[in-house]
Order: C-alpha cells, then sequence, then structure tokens
C-alpha cells in the first residue's frame, strides 16, 4: 500500500529530504570522517547529537525547521499507514529517534503528541560505541575553522572620582553601592 497511496508519496516528498537534511547536519557538525558515512544506523546518529549536544553546539534554525517537517510529516504518513493496518516499526523507530533528537537540542518543546504527554518514553540504546577522538569536545585552538576565540575587553575607564572597586562591571559582588573619593561629589 504504502508507496503507491498519493497521501503517503506527497509526504515521502517531504519527511524524507528533511530528515536526510537534519541527519547529515548531525553528521558534518560531528566531524565524523566521510569515510564513515556510509549506511549507519538511526542509534548512530543520535548518538551524535548527544555528542553535540555535550559540547554545546546549538541547531540553526534551519535544521531546526527540517526536523520539525520530518517529524510532523513522518507521524502523518504513519498515521495514514496504520489507519490501514500498515503500520511499521521501523518507521515508528525513526520518528521516536527524531524526536528525541529534537528533546535534545529542544529541551522546553511540548510533546509532539498529546498521546505522549505524560509517558515515560524509552529510547534504543546504541549497540556500537564511537571511537574516543569523537567523544572529546575540540577545543578552539584544534578546531580553529568551527570556533571563533572570543576576544574579551575590559570595561571603560571609571569617571574621575569615582573608585572602580565598588561596581559589579570591575568585579565587586557588591552592586549599588557607589562610593567616591574625598572632595569629589
Amino acid at each position: 500500500m504504502g508507496i503507491f497511496c498519493p497521501e503517503i508519496r506527497e509526504l515521502q516528498a517531504a519527511y524524507k529530504p528533511a530528515t536526510d537534511r537534519v541527519l547529515n547536519w548531525i553528521k558534518n557538525v560531528s566531524d565524523v570522517p566521510r569515510s564513515k558515512w556510509g549506511t549507519t544506523s538511526v542509534n548512530y546518529h543520535l548518538t551524535l547529537a548527544e555528542r553535540l549536544v555535550r559540547c554545546g553546539t546549538p541547531m540553526p534554525e534551519d535544521v531546526l525547521f527540517e526536523l520539525n517537517t520530518a517529524i510532523d510529516r513522518r507521524q502523518q504518513a504513519a498515521d495514514i499507514l496504520a489507519k490501514h493496518g500498515s503500520a511499521d516499526q521501523r518507521h515508528e523507530h525513526m520518528i521516536q529517534t527524531l524526536m528525541r533528537i529534537l528533546d535534545l537540542f529542544c529541551p522546553s518543546s511540548p510533546p509532539i503528541s498529546p498521546e505522549m504527554e505524560g509517558q515515560e518514553q524509552l529510547y534504543a540504546v546504541p549497540s556500537f560505541s564511537l571511537p574516543q577522538e569523537w567523544w572529546r569536545c575540540p577545543s578552539p585552538a584544534e578546531d580553529s575553522n568551527r570556533f571563533v576565540q572570543q576576544q574579551f575587553f575590559l570595561p571603560p575607564p571609571p569617571p574621575p572620582g569615582f573608585y572602580p572597586g565598588v561596581h559589579l562591571a570591575y568585579g565587586n559582588p557588591a552592586p549599588g553601592h557607589f562610593h567616591y573619593v574625598a572632595g569629589n561629589p
């Protein structure tokens, strides 16, 4: 039934490229060597996404949009298939994995479906391990292409007669207390 149903084909035309863009972004940003790309399991992408979140890598808005599109269209397709008695466990697993990736990057996201609200969700644990160097977050010195070193600037000099040791910008934990040098108003 699936591929011959016009509704499913239309949804696939939206969710397949959206899913590919999200998973490719995860692989590209994770610095996984292209020789290792091949056919990888969805659990592998979840593991890479967890690494990105642990390293503090934010998901760009366009990728987040694609992720939401992929989840929504896949869920619509799954609902149609379920109505026709053609539910697919692999399809459901992919939806759950994409939802978990969304939850990793946007922890405050509301549940995608009302049925999932309040339920404990179980996620498959990957049965493989990544080389140790893929788990380590690169430092700015190691990866100057992806990280821009922050430049820190000192605050402007205080006004005449102002004792800088009492202002928060100068490291004093007592805000709101301004001391002036004697003789100045």
